[in-house]
């Protein structure tokens, strides 16, 4: 059995891709309910992020850390940075404090694909790519 790549090397391997195509490829190598997942908490315009714009501040992880591939337990943290989950608690500050703890509990590359992700543009990852390789994810522009 094939191991599973982290978010980062994914997203490495789809900025290679120089062809939708090729990026398209990437992702259904990859598919799962997570990066799927991942990818409509980025491009679904339906889903409203509650936390402030810009990079917070934080701490990475030391590269020497094993932690690749800890990111997709992270992604059902998800529902609490977003309006419509209902989930997200009530200060803003503890809803940053999770973030900022996610961001510093996961591998540093894949700190970085989070914000990103937070910030609703993971580069080399296009809303075209993505909706052809899954057609079932709602809420896609472009």
């Amino acid at each position: 059995m094939a191991r599973r790549k982290a978010l980062f090397e994914i997203v490495g391997a789809c900025r290679q891709a120089k062809t939708k195509a090729g990026k398209v490829k990437v992702l259904r190598d990859n598919a799962s309910p997570q990066l799927q997942e991942v990818l409509a908490y980025t491009y679904n315009k339906n889903i409203n992020w509650l936390l402030p714009e810009g990079d917070p501040p934080y701490n990475p992880v030391p590269d020497h850390a094993d932690l690749e591939g800890t990111f997709w337990g992270k992604v059902r943290m998800f529902q609490y940075f977003v309006a419509e989950s209902g989930r997200a608690p009530a200060s803003k500050t503890k809803l940053e404090d999770i973030f900022v703890g996610v961001l510093e509990s996961v591998d540093p590359n894949d700190a970085k694909v989070l914000l990103e992700i937070k910030n609703r543009n993971i580069k080399g990852v296009t809303v075209a790519a993505v909706k052809e390789a899954f057609p079932d994810i709602q809420g896609l522009d472009g």
